[in-house]
């Protein structure tokens, strides 16, 4: 197991664009669900009923719902570059707004429009990852995502638990706003990755850029 990670480690350090890609992942996870869970920690501090609550999460999850049946057509449609930066950027610039909004329905609108982006940005970020991962490269590179992802998970309840005990609501969404914002930064400099095509064109730029490294 350990040299299996060490592999996937080295591998994914071995081109920029790899690693980037995986740093978004990180910060939209850590930063998207850290900022989820600040904002239901601190409505149900104020005393807001379950049953609100409940409502912004089904608004998020009918959102998710509908991007991802959109999903399919918007990456072969629209370039993963684009699909890459955009909804992380909308994420951040929700996820720093949402402090300032006058009332719950102005954060269920919030909600929607950060989760319609969601399942494309999965979509087209990992389909391309893959897309540029050997086969025999991919197992090891799904646990070591997995083992990033999962030892990560712990941080975000914990951080929001401490953020709005020692620092309040505002400043602890700030900071996961901000966290998503450093995987927008690292898509937005990344030259490459700004550059991926549509899914019918991974192929080709994988082969201009020399990303379809053998194992």
């Amino acid at each position: 197991m350990r040299d299996d990670l060490r592999a996937a480690v080295t591998w994914s350090l071995s081109q920029p664009i790899r690693l980037q890609l995986m740093g978004v992942a990180v910060a939209v996870n850590l930063g998207g669900n850290g900022l989820i869970l600040t904002v239901l920690l601190a409505f149900a501090a104020d005393g807001i009923p379950a049953a609100r609550l409940g409502l912004l999460n089904t608004v998020l999850a009918a959102a998710i719902l509908a991007g991802a049946l959109a999903a399919p057509r918007l990456v072969d449609a629209v370039p993963t570059g684009t699909l890459t930066i955009v909804p992380v950027l909308v994420l951040a610039v929700l996820g720093a707004l949402i402090p300032f909004a006058p009332g719950m329905a102005w954060i269920a609108l919030a909600y929607a429009l950060m989760g319609l982006g969601l399942a494309p940005l999965n979509s087209a970020t990992q389909g391309f990852f893959m897309h540029i991962t050997p086969v025999g490269m991919q197992g090891r590179l799904g646990a070591l995502m997995g083992l990033v992802t999962m030892g990560l998970m712990p941080l975000g309840p914990m951080l929001a638990g401490w953020g709005l005990e020692l620092a309040g609501p505002r400043p602890t969404m700030w900071f996961f706003a901000a966290v998503t914002a450093v995987g927008a930064l690292c898509a937005l400099l990344s030259r490459d990755l700004r550059r991926v095509p549509v899914a019918a064109g991974w192929e080709r730029y994988a082969d201009e850029q020399g990303l379809g490294a053998e194992e």
